[in-house]
């Protein structure tokens, strides 16, 4: 897993936690199961086009994860 995609992955985590969020709740804003979201977070699996929807379904642009 790159640096980048791993300091991605520390933002997001970040984002979850500040907005009291769970993993559940950016899979249903993404569009996709939670287990993908797992999988994302955990072990860095998932496209570019994944990464790109949570950030911008969630507004991530702003924090500078897009």
């Amino acid at each position: 897993m790159s640096q980048q995609h791993q300091k991605w992955i520390q933002l997001v985590k970040d984002k979850l936690n500040s907005e009291v969020m769970i993993q559940t709740h950016l899979a249903r804003a993404c569009g996709v199961k939670k287990p993908t979201i797992s999988e994302l977070l955990k072990y860095g699996n998932g496209s570019d086009r994944l990464k790109t929807e949570c950030a911008m379904s969630w507004a991530l642009t702003k924090a500078g994860l897009i």
